[in-house]
């Protein structure tokens, strides 16, 4: 949602000190036993904070750079002290929500999106920020080349279009590829309460909550949808309810990534907060880790002393196992598979550290069940993707009314951009579409990785994924090729996938040395892994504008799906309600031609009717002169 310009009261901030240390201090200041509560009290978001290049500028180059680090901590101080503060009217969040600074990077030369933002005269917009923030901030954590984490944020001295100051997508908190926000942020030390309001507000609609209102106050809290001037640092009871939806209905299905607790965090090292920071093994939060970390010595935040060396920590990383780092050959599953788009991650050997989180190929079917109802989809970055889920589950939660779809609301969504629901109150007519779901005048987008028609693909058979506006072809968002994610990669004849093939070296992804193609292929005979003969139907005409495709006898893949040449004579296949009108629309064409040439004819008789009259009348005239003796006149006059 985008919002106005607003501004803190600055009493409600002056206990706050703007420097690096203190953020580690508020952190480390809970009891630790509240802290070790991960997977049920406490939820840690771990942010990875952007300073844009006029950010950076505003700091002076340079020169500013430690000060712009110490600005965007203490930022994130505040933030962490609102998410931490008791809400309005008695409520209490559903959980501990722990924000957690988990790196920081800024763009020292000119914004890597630069060349495809767009702007109103001066101003940027923020959708068009937005998109390729998130963009780039994806492809970024799938390359390793920033902090793994939960959110993102950017810290922005750009001016948005429309006094907006903050924009970010709702409930899209774990979505690898929508988690984050923009947020327009001053360089002035009186500037970060207002930062952190802003901030706070936008990382509120990733969690789900809207802005306040009836029965809160409208104005005043964090989420309210214009400043007043007078903001608080506080949620409201609308808010957490919100927040409390989010978690029992979407949370689980997006990942469940705030359960870990964090291993490190940005800054200068502080043992025994609980977060290992540069120069230390272990950091249990505690002088004596005894009952915690045995492997941690906690007044020095090293591994005890031990022959042969201790090499990890059990507590924190997930491939320790009594203080050494686990062997490749043990397979040792670190991370479990989140869901049938998820792929597990086994121990490598040779660090303590869980390999970076790997996904089912892109494309691959799934289903995603709620409330008794199952939703099919397809695999994206994760996430079992479906426009039904979307709108049954999704815009239901978020919007008034109940909504579902059908297969005509359905089509509308293909073009990947705002999301179009069928009204589920009237189930009988497929043709009630419902279209405007948004917040603050910004309509809802189709959600990345959702299902969509490509123009090459089978009639009726939605085989693309929604990515940036832009129905793709799944293959092109395959960002980390593997063996074993059920898409055949660069470098592999096959990948069993989840389903197994029985013509595959499943660990090596290479076909077997009896095999010519992969089972899963349309033109490979399963039970020999031998090709199938030539002219072998692999896909079949779906109507009289199509052709059957066979299979060519050299390659296990079914051709590509073609129809009959443009022009050719068919007949057209409608529903009998669609023929009809189509018939009536014919009938009254051809009425109306014979009515206009009818007209056209009666009108061409009367001008000739009309002509022979006057001539007729002319003629009359003539015959009447000559019978009343008048004569010439030659100037002289007769007696």
């Amino acid at each position: 949602a985008r919002h106005r310009v607003r501004r803190v009261s600055d009493e409600r901030f002056l206990d706050f000190q703007a420097d690096v240390a203190t953020y580690f201090h508020a952190v480390g200041n809970e009891s630790n036993t509240s802290r070790r509560l991960t997977g049920s009290a406490i939820k840690y978001v771990e942010v990875y904070a952007v300073n844009d290049n006029s950010r950076f500028t505003a700091f002076g180059g340079a020169s500013g750079v430690d000060r712009l680090a110490t600005h965007s901590t203490a930022v994130f101080n505040t933030v962490t002290t609102m998410y931490k503060a008791a809400p309005t009217d008695g409520a209490s969040m559903p959980y501990t929500i722990q924000i957690v600074l988990a790196g920081m990077g800024t763009f020292v030369t000119a914004d890597p999106y630069e060349a495809s933002l767009v702007y109103q005269g001066t101003e940027t917009t923020v959708s068009s920020c937005l998109e390729q923030f998130n963009s780039w901030a994806q492809t970024q954590l799938a390359a390793g080349e920033i902090t793994d984490n939960d959110n993102r944020v950017l810290l922005s001295g750009r001016n948005f279009d429309g006094n907006t100051v903050g924009y970010a997508g709702l409930g899209s908190m774990c979505l690898r590829s929508r988690s984050g926000s923009i947020n327009m942020c001053g360089s002035s030390a009186s500037a970060v309460p207002g930062c952190a309001v802003t901030i706070a507000h936008e990382m509120g609609h990733n969690f789900g909550m809207r802005h306040d209102g009836s029965p809160c106050p409208s104005s005043g809290l964090i989420m309210e949808a214009v400043g007043n001037g007078n903001t608080k640092g506080q949620f409201s009871s609308c808010s957490v309810s919100d927040v409390s939806t989010w978690f029992s209905s979407v949370y689980n299905k997006q990942g469940t990534c705030l359960e870990n607790m964090p291993t490190q965090v940005f800054g200068d090292p502080v043992c025994r907060n609980g977060f290992v920071e540069a120069g230390e093994d272990c950091d249990c939060g505690l002088s004596d880790c005894t009952s915690i970390d045995p492997c941690c010595d906690g007044s020095k935040c090293k591994f005890v002393v031990n022959d042969p060396p201790y090499e990890c920590s059990d507590y924190l990383a997930p491939c320790c196992q009594s203080c050494m780092i686990v062997k490749a050959a043990a397979n040792f599953a670190c991370r479990a598979a989140a869901g049938s788009c998820d792929l597990a991650e086994v121990c490598p050997g040779g660090t303590s550290a869980c390999p970076m989180d790997e996904f089912v190929y892109p494309g691959q079917s799934c289903s995603v069940s709620q409330g008794g109802a199952t939703y099919n989809g397809l695999c994206s970055a994760g996430q079992c993707q479906s426009m039904s889920y979307t709108c049954g589950v999704d815009v239901t939660n978020l919007f008034d009314g109940t909504w579902d779809m059908s297969d005509t609301c359905q089509a509308y969504n293909d073009d990947c951009g705002t999301v179009v629901c069928h009204d589920g109150s009237k189930p009988s007519d497929p043709t009630e579409c419902g279209q405007y779901f948004a917040t603050h005048g910004v309509q809802m987008p189709v959600p990345e990785g959702t299902p969509c028609w490509f123009p090459s693909d089978p009639a009726f058979q939605r085989l693309g994924m929604c990515h940036l506006g832009k129905c793709t072809k799944p293959h092109s968002l395959a960002i980390v090729p593997r063996c074993g994610n059920g898409g055949i990669d660069f470098g592999e004849e096959c990948d069993c996938g989840s389903s197994g093939d029985s013509c595959c070296e499943c660990s090596t992804c290479m076909l077997k040395a009896t095999s010519k193609c992969s089972s899963l292929e349309d033109c490979c005979d399963s039970s020999t892994c031998q090709l199938k003969a030539s002219g072998t139907a692999c896909r079949a005409a779906l109507g009289t504008c199509d052709i059957l495709e066979a299979c060519s006898g050299s390659s296990g893949i079914c051709p590509k799906d073609v129809g009959k040449q443009w022009g050719t004579a068919c007949t057209a296949r409608h529903a009998p309600s669609e023929a009809v009108s189509v018939v009536s629309v014919i009938v009254v064409f051809v009425v109306f031609v014979v009515v206009v040439s009818l007209i056209v004819a009666v009108v061409v008789v009367m001008v000739v009717v009309m002509v022979v009259v006057v001539v007729l009348l002319l003629l009359l005239v003539g015959v009447v002169v000559t019978a009343g003796g008048v004569n010439p006149s030659y100037g002289t006059c007769c007696p």
